[in-house]
Formats: C-alpha cells, sequence, structure tokens
C-alpha cells in the first residue's frame, strides 16, 4: 500500500499481516497507517449493525414509535456512511499506481521481485519463525519502493526493490556488480 511512496520501512509494507475480518482489521490498519483501509474496515463493522436496524423499520402494531425513528435515522446513517466509503475509496484509487499486473497470484508477485535485492536480503528466512525473520528483516534498515528499473536486457520493468543509497549496507554495495 506504501511502496508507491518510495521510502517504506518493512513493518507496515511488506511484513503487514493480512486479517480476514473487519474486526480484526481495523485496529492494525489505524497503526500501521493504512487509513483508507481502516475506513473500509469500519465500514464492514457498520454493515453489521445496518442488518439489525432494517429490522426495525417496516413499522409494525405493538412497535414504539421512538424505536422506529431511531432504526429509520440509523439506518439512513449508516448507509451515508458507507456511501462516503464508497466515494473516498473511488477518489483515492485514482492516486495509486497504475500496475502492469495485479498482484493476485504468485506467478504476478514473482514478476515484481524478480532480481531484486530484496529477495537476495532475504534469503533463508523462510526457515526462521514469524518472529524472528520480522526482527531479522526489520535489522536491515533498509527501505522498499516500487518503481521502474532497467534489468540486465535494458529494457525498464515494475519492481519492488530496496532503495539505493539506503540501509547499513550501502557502502558494500557501491562495487557491487548487481547494481
Amino acid at each position: 500500500m506504501r511502496l508507491h511512496e518510495m521510502n517504506a520501512t518493512p513493518t507496515p509494507t511488506i511484513l503487514l499481516r493480512k486479517h480476514s475480518l473487519p474486526l480484526t482489521s481495523f485496529l492494525p490498519m489505524l497503526r500501521n497507517g493504512h487509513f483508507i483501509a481502516a475506513v473500509v474496515a469500519f465500514a464492514a463493522i457498520l454493515s453489521e449493525f445496518l442488518v439489525v436496524v432494517l429490522s426495525g423499520l417496516p413499522y409494525r402494531p405493538g412497535q414504539l414509535r421512538s424505536e422506529f425513528i431511531f432504526c429509520g435515522i440509523a439506518s439512513l446513517t449508516l448507509l451515508a456512511i458507507m456511501l462516503l466509503t464508497v466515494v473516498i475509496i473511488n477518489i483515492w484509487r485514482r492516486w495509486l499506481p497504475r500496475l502492469p499486473r495485479k498482484p493476485d497470484n504468485v506467478a504476478a508477485v514473482l514478476t515484481y521481485v524478480c532480481q531484486s535485492h530484496m529477495v537476495e536480503d532475504f534469503e533463508g528466512v523462510e526457515a526462521l519463525s514469524v518472529r524472528e525473520r520480522d526482527r531479522r528483516i526489520r535489522g536491515l534498515k533498509k527501505r522498499y519502493g516500487y518503481r521502474v528499473r532497467k534489468g540486465e536486457d535494458g529494457l525498464g520493468r515494475w519492481t519492488i526493490d530496496e532503495l539505493p543509497d539506503t540501509g547499513s549496507n550501502s557502502e558494500a554495495r557501491v562495487g557491487d556488480n548487481r547494481a
């Protein structure tokens, strides 16, 4: 989400844990600064309450008038918040970079990290525990970005990689043949 800003730390980007429920994803998204995703999670949480307040809308005999008015106002408020969320998302998507391929499968993701220095830095972390892996990657103190980089064939292609001249190993890379 933040890789297009060209100065992203690993914690809110490549080490971000995915949550499948809005209730469990709301606070982590706020903590990592992903406010649009947090707004979407909040709207999804509100949708659970929308079902409840919509059930009080058809006015029935024996129903209190104040209950009917509360359910009507609450449902309109929740629907307005959800509509505002849709508008915010559509405006936000215009600022995102255009990806040549959706990163929705392993092959597409591999095309973005192919021939990147990041792959070499992460070598061997698959055998570590999650906590140890995260500590090791944070210990590299590198910044990552999504940008066009020239490949060995001289053609430019979109890649996710560490930014040049960042991190503690930048001096060692000067004589490196990977640059």
